[in-house]
């Protein structure tokens, strides 16, 4: 899935059926862009 707001949303619904662990990853040279981007836009919250 991309890194995107909407993956909020898919990141949820496997938690809902479920999962207890969802495993992200970014295949790329900005690793720390990428974690500040997906903790602030896309992490789902409690």
């Amino acid at each position: 899935m991309a890194a995107s707001p909407s993956g909020r949303l898919r990141i949820r619904r496997h938690l809902d059926t479920g999962f207890d662990e969802v495993d992200v990853n970014r295949i790329g040279p900005d690793q720390i862009g990428f974690l500040r981007f997906f903790d602030g836009e896309v992490r789902p919250r409690p």
